[in-house]
């Protein structure tokens, strides 16, 4: 018994240490409609998600083209 978890063990460990990596997709997205209707964006103006954290750097979001108050970003992130 303890050789059958023990060969387990050792095969989730083996899978997981040689496992390749993924590409993750990340949508951005900003529904902006309130700001919109309340004057304080209009449309034109730009909003971007930045940051540092693991590299993701600066994505500027653009309008969607199913709805014009949603602002979204499409990034393949590639994980580790």
């Amino acid at each position: 018994m303890n050789k059958v978890f023990y060969v387990t063990f050792l095969l989730l460990l083996a899978g997981i240490t040689f496992a390749q990596p993924k590409d993750i997709l990340v949508n951005w997205e900003c529904n902006m409609e309130i700001e919109i209707l309340s004057g304080r964006f209009t449309p034109g103006d730009t909003v971007a998600a930045r940051g540092s954290f693991n590299g993701w750097g600066r994505h500027d979001l653009v309008p969607s083209t199913l709805d014009p108050n949603f602002l979204c970003k499409r990034s393949a992130r590639y994980s580790f």
